[in-house]
């Protein structure tokens, strides 16, 4: 039996960018978690599980410190997924001290995710998840030691 190295774990018929415009409410968490699973109701159930919480996260951080509109953008790429959340606001933030009220957020993005990153202008945070191997073991780091990359602001 041959081996393809391309082969994916979803069917590559389906849509591969997938978009929507949140309002800056708690329901908007809902509202996202809810668009990860029809989105990607055919990935593999790693992946899914893995985007519904960065997802969480993400847009949790975007009602709580940014402004609105927020807008959630996931795309399938060859070998996993590109989740991007971006609101209109310019507040930097980053990890902060783990405390029972927060400070977790963008910890759990790191640990899952293969990589990640805030925009310059703090308006936009994104992560890949990969189709196949954790991450943890994709590039060597512990859990919750997957540092953000700064890269430059998006402009649409």
């Amino acid at each position: 039996m041959d081996s393809d190295p391309v082969t994916r774990s979803w069917l590559p018929e389906g849509p591969s960018r997938w978009s929507v415009m949140l309002p800056q409410e708690a329901g908007a968490v809902r509202t996202a978690r809810t668009s990860v699973e029809q989105w990607l109701h055919d990935a593999p159930a790693r992946v899914r599980d893995d985007a519904r919480s960065v997802v969480t996260e993400l847009v949790s951080n975007a009602v709580r410190y940014g402004r609105p509109p927020i807008h959630l953008k996931i795309e399938r790429q060859a070998h996993g997924w590109h989740i991007d959340v971006s609101d209109s606001g310019n507040r930097r933030f980053g990890p902060r001290a783990r405390n029972e009220e927060g400070g977790w957020g963008l910890r759990i993005v790191g640990a899952l995710a293969e990589d990640w990153g805030i925009a310059e202008d703090a308006s936009r945070v994104w992560c890949i998840l990969r189709a196949d191997d954790p991450p943890a073991e994709s590039h060597g780091a512990s859990p919750g030691e997957g540092a953000p990359r700064s890269v430059p602001a998006a402009r649409e």
